[in-house]
This record gives structure tokens, C-alpha cells and sequence, in this order.
């Protein structure tokens, strides 16, 4: 949990310091992320620092684990590996649907 926390943080004071650059077109963007920040959950927060690999030359088992990890640890993204990009565009469609 101390991990966590200290992970939470750092992404935290990352972002605050990636602001200062910012510019008044930038102003909605901003509101609309720190809308769908402050309704999160903790878990919620914690999950979108995490990535996992998906493979999109597997069966549909690993499928069906994938969209599991995404709905019970809201994962914050996935990276592919093998497969083909065809592939990849559907995957990717099929889990944003459910993210």
C-alpha cells in the first residue's frame, strides 16, 4: 500500500508540474480531466497507473482475461504485442467499449 500511495504522489506532483506550461486553450481540457479526477476512486486512481500486456494473436480466453482486468482493476492502458494491427484496432475497440 505504501507503494501505492508513493506511486499516487509522484503522479500527482508530475502532473501539477507539467501545468505550468499551460495555455488558456488548454483551460477545458484541464476542467474536464480534473472533473473525472476528483470523481475517482482511490482503486480507481491506482489502476489507471498500471499497464498490462495484451496480445492480439491469442485465443478468446485471453480475451476474456484482458476485459477482466480491465473492469476490476480499471487498468490505465495496454500494450500489444504480436499480432496484427488489424487486430490490434479491434482489440482495442472491444475494450475501450468496455473501459
Amino acid at each position: 500500500m505504501r507503494i501505492s500511495v508513493t506511486l499516487l504522489l509522484f503522479s500527482f506532483f508530475a502532473m501539477l508540474a507539467g501545468l505550468r506550461g499551460q495555455t488558456s486553450s488548454d483551460s477545458a481540457a484541464t476542467a474536464w480531466v480534473d472533473k473525472i479526477h476528483a470523481e475517482m476512486s482511490l482503486e480507481e486512481k491506482i489502476g489507471q497507473l498500471m499497464w498490462i500486456r495484451a496480445y492480439s494473436n491469442k485465443d478468446e480466453k485471453h480475451y476474456a482475461q484482458v476485459e477482466s482486468y480491465i473492469k476490476d482493476y480499471h487498468i490505465g492502458g495496454l500494450t500489444f504485442f504480436q499480432g496484427t494491427p488489424e487486430k490490434q484496432v479491434e482489440l482495442t475497440n472491444r475494450y475501450q467499449k468496455i473501459s
